[in-house]
């Protein structure tokens, strides 16, 4: 029987994070619509694996004995609110559309609220998503999370969403 897990990323993703960025499928739904240089993106991505700001997981498919990664789900923390976080989820085809993105966003998200539990950080947080305007797959999706669309939008291109959660211990 198949079920999905994450993990934290770790150095050894940075080839596979940079070719699924640069996917012509995560392009067409990406905020910049733009490819980024293999130097541009380790920077980022070195930067992130050594800052508490940018938590980034990898989605894993566990078929039988076979673990294959088929996505990644990151949690970027707002600049000027130490309790909001900025969610990005996306499969690779063709595991995208099968069923994966809510058990995948269940297990990173409970990782996450616990690593922030253990911190002490906070009591809750906020999740914002930023969602091209065009892209109803993903709307639907977070709607089925429970995200509701905020009140102002800032582009027409975009469509903002939120939720807020408690940060509890895993019980």
């Amino acid at each position: 029987m198949n079920h999905v897990s994450t993990r934290p990323a770790r150095l050894t993703d940075l080839p596979r994070l940079f070719y699924w960025r640069n996917h012509p499928d995560q392009i067409q739904l990406s905020s910049s619509k733009q490819t980024v240089s293999f130097t541009d993106h380790a920077r980022w991505f070195l930067s992130s694996l050594s800052r508490n700001y940018n938590h980034i997981y990898i989605i894993r498919l566990h078929t039988g004995s076979l673990v294959t990664p088929i996505g990644q789900i990151r949690f970027t923390k707002a600049l000027d609110h130490a309790q909001i976080y900025i969610i990005s989820i996306y499969l690779i085809s063709p595991f995208s559309g099968q069923g994966f993105g809510q058990p995948a966003y269940t297990h990173a998200l409970r990782n996450f609220l616990n690593y922030l539990f253990r911190k002490g950080n906070t009591d809750s947080i906020t999740l914002n998503a930023v969602v091209r305007s065009e892209n109803t797959r993903s709307l639907r999706f977070f709607a089925k999370l429970g995200f509701t669309r905020m009140t102002q939008p800032q582009s027409n291109d975009f469509t903002h969403l939120s939720t807020t959660l408690a940060c509890s211990p895993d019980e």
